[in-house]
């Protein structure tokens, strides 16, 4: 009876197991449907990045990146093109949460804590030109993007797949698993090597680079190579997949509550890191010679920690503030108002 509900499910829900892999494999996950043009969602990523580091030298360079995020890279042509042939843009995962997540078990939380929608658009956008220095405003940017936007559409995608499953809705994303694999998509992006030994080196753009960054920094990294929570996050993204495949969609939502988990960490690992650095008192951080100044009058080094110590506070604290009713666990030099 098992094996004919597990064949049934099959077919019912579209592609079988069978079908896993004969798309792209993206940092060991093999995709059971076409992502491809999903994953280059990391090469807009890569060009904000080069955007904002152009700040001391390009008159533009907010213009610039704004464009990017806004519109899609790739000289206004677009990296990630949607099925219909849109762009697809980072922006477009900052602006939709009204649309699409407000049934979501994340988004509510985030929405509620900053009272705004477009929370994660707010942060990106912001006129911060009269509170921080460029050196912390291309930080703020970039990381908006990456561990605000991105990363909560990550969660939109498996939880929408989810819904799809439970709901029978076999067609909402082209087949039972697609949204799942787009989730993946974003969260490693198309730059990171076939397996995930290799990504280690070759970690693109997104969170998966992200989580290896941090796991060099905190000694969190797994004896296969890559860092624990890519490694842990890699099983439960292909138990999820598998899962859903097989029409067990309970059993893949059962799933969520530990991606949101281990996504997580790399958000605190990276507080906890700049809270340190940009402390005044630790004497081998960045701002030992800065105690008293601000994000407009610290040095350069000192601000830019400062900075990226708020982008990571800012993308953590509504889960803070939810599961332990605590408005700020922060150093208070770290906010940037």
């Amino acid at each position: 009876m098992v094996a004919w509900a597990g064949i049934i499910g099959a077919v019912l829900f579209g592609r079988a197991a069978a079908q896993v892999g004969s798309w792209q494999t993206l940092a060991g996950y093999q995709t059971a449907s076409d992502v491809g043009p999903h994953s280059m969602i990391d090469l807009d990523m890569a060009e904000i990045e080069t955007a904002v580091g152009t700040y001391a030298t390009n008159a533009n360079w907010l213009t610039e990146a704004l464009m990017i995020y806004t519109n899609g890279g790739n000289g206004g042509n677009g990296n990630s093109i949607k099925g219909s042939g849109a762009i697809r843009h980072i922006k477009g995962f900052a602006t939709s949460g009204e649309a699409k997540m407000m049934g979501w078990t994340t988004y509510p939380v985030y929405k509620a804590y900053y009272n705004d929608f477009n929370y994660a658009d707010t942060f990106i956008t912001k006129d911060y030109s009269a509170i921080v220095k460029d050196v912390g405003r291309a930080e703020l940017i970039q990381k908006g993007a990456n561990y605000q936007a991105v990363w909560m559409y990550v969660l939109h995608e498996i939880e929408d797949a989810v819904a799809d499953c439970t709901n029978g809705d076999i067609t909402a994303n082209d087949d039972s698993v697609h949204a799942w694999d787009e989730g993946w998509a974003f969260y490693a992006g198309s730059l990171v090597a076939a397996t995930a030994a290799d990504s280690v080196t070759d970690d693109g753009t997104l969170i998966w680079e992200l989580a290896e960054k941090r796991g060099i920094d905190f000694n969190t990294i797994d004896a296969t190579g890559p860092a624990v929570v890519n490694v842990k996050l890699l099983a439960e993204f292909i138990k999820g997949r598998d899962d859903i495949l097989a029409a067990l969609c309970a059993e893949a939502g059962s799933v969520i509550e530990e991606i949101i988990k281990q996504m997580s960490i790399p958000l605190i690992q990276g507080t906890l890191k700049y809270a340190y650095l940009s402390d005044p008192q630790t004497t081998t951080g960045y701002c030992a010679a800065d105690a008293g100044k601000t994000a407009m009058t610290a040095s350069d080094a000192c601000v830019k920690s400062w900075a990226e110590g708020w982008a990571f506070a800012a993308a953590v604290l509504p889960q803070v503030h939810q599961r332990f009713g605590c408005a700020l666990l922060i150093p208070p030099e770290l906010k940037i108002k």
